[in-house]
Parts: C-alpha cells; structure tokens; sequence
C-alpha cells in the first residue's frame, strides 16, 4: 500500500519487493548507532568508531559491485541489509573491548513478538488499495502492537503507564 500510495505505476513492484530488505537493514543500522555504537562513545574510544564503521561502508561498495550487476536493485539491497548486519556485528566485537554493554535480549524478544502478532494481524487485513489501506494498516497495527507490547509489558511500557497514572493521579489530589 505504501508503494502504490507514494511511488508512479513503473516502479511500484520494484520498490515493494525491496522494501522489506530496506527496513531490515534500516533496523540493523539503529542497532548499532544507537546502541551497540554509543560504547565507543561512553567509553570515550571514538576512534575505534571509525574502524567499525568503516566494515559495513567498504562491504557496501563491493557487495554492490558484486551484487547489482548480477541482480540490479535487488542486489543492492541485499547488500544494505549485509553491510548493516556487519556493521552490526563490527560495533558488538569491538565495542566489547571498550566498552561492554548488556544486550536487552527480554525487551527485544517481547517487542519482537508484539511485532510479528502486529504483522500477522495486519496481514489479513482485505487489501483494498491506495491511501485508504495504508492508513487502515497503520491504525490497525499501531493499536495491535501497543495491546501486545502492553500486555507483555515489553520494555517495561505497562509498568511505565502505572508510574505515570501514579503520578497523574497525585499531582491531581495535590491539586
């Protein structure tokens, strides 16, 4: 719905068979920026930061080299989401001699299955097509995926909303 919503007629099928492996590797590369990444920072090793980002950029260039003459647009985003994942990789491996920084694998495990409920739900939904269906997608997951994440207190959000009603609830009596 996405692709038929924002992109011409020419490049629709194009796009949408790529999108997956983009948000993939658009998930790889928040990993590790805002993660994995922030050892370097903290650690206060930036220059190693250089190195482990310069894995997944040189991988870029020769996985596309590689890749796209063979299979074209395609290629190219499996050699994004590859790059990423090394990226990824480099930032754990080298970050851990700086700096090591726990993996939250609970609150990944919860989001990841509030995620793929969220897809699965949205999958069955009729595709009817254009503007309408996306934003029947995105409302039906959004409210889906926060259901899930809520009941399974995924990273702590159910407990975070009782605080937060708490508190809402003292500074109306103080009030």
């Amino acid at each position: 719905p996405l692709a038929e919503f924002m992109i011409g007629e020419d490049l629709r099928t194009v796009a949408a068979s790529v999108t997956p492996w983009v948000a993939l590797g658009a998930f790889l590369s928040g990993m590790t920026t805002y993660y994995f990444g922030q050892a370097f920072t903290l650690g206060r090793r930036t220059g190693w930061l250089l190195l482990a980002m310069s894995i997944p950029a040189g991988s870029n260039i020769i996985l596309n080299v590689l890749l796209i003459p063979r299979f074209g647009v395609m290629g190219a985003a499996w050699a994004t989401a590859i790059s990423f994942a090394l990226g990824l990789a480099a930032s754990m491996t080298i970050g851990r001699r700086i700096l090591p920084l726990p993996v939250p694998w609970n609150a990944l495990v919860r989001c990841g299955a509030a995620a793929a409920v969220m897809a699965g739900v949205v999958m069955m939904l009729p595709p009817i097509g254009g503007f309408l269906e996306l934003m029947l997608d995105a409302g039906v997951g959004m409210i889906v995926y926060g259901v899930v994440a809520y009941a399974l207190n995924a990273a702590g959000v159910r407990d975070l909303s009782v605080r937060l009603k708490a508190f809402l609830r003292a500074r109306r009596q103080a009030a």
